[in-house]
């Protein structure tokens, strides 16, 4: 399989600790507040397709991060406040596989969150580790991820919880560790609309609001009709989204039913007079193969099963390359399922679309 050794990381794959320490120290140096509000500018520029330019965003770290040793257990939150090294070098991956946008590895790291995850007084050490490590790949733009999360009865954090206010506590943080922008996300719409406004609250930084559209939302629009019900209720999402002040509309959509499902959000978001964002969702033959043999050995570098494996991902990727163009998208991740040498991949099969359109990589 194309993997992480492929791309000349040395011996493990992996940038050297000794250079991502170095690029760790480096980004505790600031930028003076003008150069940041200039670049923020240019962010909301790209985002907005007011330049012909496209940009490729960091994408899911879950995967990269369930393979290091002594991961069982530990929470993703955990590794931003224990080993923003670890964090750095899947940073470093994705930067050089064309990713010019980091996005801060913080879903989850509010103090709520933390407490609830037994890191109680961990969120301030949580926001900047994480920051340090989106900085120290020498990005373009980082983004700080705000994710919305459920207070109720049988979640883990208690009903009484104001969600609002505590996502705007993390948000102030990563406005202060120096981000460019804002992903706001979430499981549900709801929870996109409180983390959106909850950074609004705090900053004026442009944000990509992030819409879930999987499932059988993405079943049911990707038959030849349509579906008025779940169009009707992603339309009320979206002015939800943009009355918040959404600077870019985002949906994680799976391959699957991505060229069906493409089209009907582009409209949605034109209609909305915003440029959509797209994070794709790996749920496609490759991966159905890889679940089917999770219990077999495991797949070895240039076996026939890895080849295999690599020729249904390319596949799958040149024909996400194909309908995100149709569609306009310029704004791009990876996200669940994804690991973070699939960006190379992504990048090579836009290039020649993109090409032909006059648009550009951020570099």
């Amino acid at each position: 399989m194309t993997d992480e050794k492929s791309m000349g990381l040395g011996p493990n794959g992996a940038p050297d600790e000794g250079d991502l320490e170095a690029a760790l120290a480096m980004a505790e140096l600031r930028p003076s507040d003008d150069a940041r509000d200039m670049i923020s500018s240019e962010l909301a520029h790209v985002l907005s397709r007011e330049s012909d330019v496209a940009l490729v965003l960091s994408g899911d770290m879950s995967r990269a991060l369930a393979e290091l040793p002594f991961a069982d257990g530990v929470p993703e939150a955990a590794w931003c406040v224990s080993d923003a090294t670890a964090l750095a070098q899947i940073h470093q991956l994705f930067r050089l596989g064309g990713a010019a946008g980091a996005v801060t590895n913080t879903a989850g790291c509010t103090d709520v969150e933390l407490a609830a995850a037994g890191l109680a007084h961990c969120e301030d050490a949580a926001v900047e580790g994480a920051t340090r490590a989106a900085l120290s790949c020498s990005p373009r733009y980082v983004l700080g991820r705000v994710r919305g999360f459920a207070a109720e009865a049988g979640a883990a954090v208690d009903a009484a919880t104001d969600v609002r206010a505590a996502l705007a506590r993390e948000a102030s943080r990563l406005e202060e560790a120096g981000v460019h922008g804002f992903v706001a996300e979430g499981g549900r719409a709801k929870d996109v609309a409180v983390a959106l406004r909850a950074v609004r609250d705090v900053s004026g930084r442009p944000v990509v609001a992030t819409l879930p559209v999987a499932g059988s939302d993405a079943e049911r629009m990707s038959a030849p009709e349509g579906d008025a019900e779940v169009e009707s209720r992603l339309r009320a999402a979206l002015a939800e989204l943009v009355d918040a002040g959404a600077t870019a509309l985002g949906a994680e959509v799976g391959l699957s039913h991505l060229a069906e499902v493409l089209p009907r959000l582009s409209l949605l978001s034109e209609g909305e007079g915003l440029a959509l964002c797209v994070t794709l969702v790996a749920d496609g033959s490759a991966d159905a193969d890889a679940d089917a043999d999770a219990d077999a050995a495991p797949v070895r570098t240039g076996s026939r099963r890895a080849r295999a494996m690599d020729l249904a991902r390319a596949r799958e990727l040149e024909a996400a390359a194909a309908a995100l163009t149709a569609a306009g998208v310029r704004t791009v991740s990876l996200g669940r399922g994804f690991a973070p040498g699939d960006t190379a991949r992504l990048v090579q099969s836009l290039r020649p679309h993109f090409a032909t359109l006059g648009w550009r990589f951020v570099a």
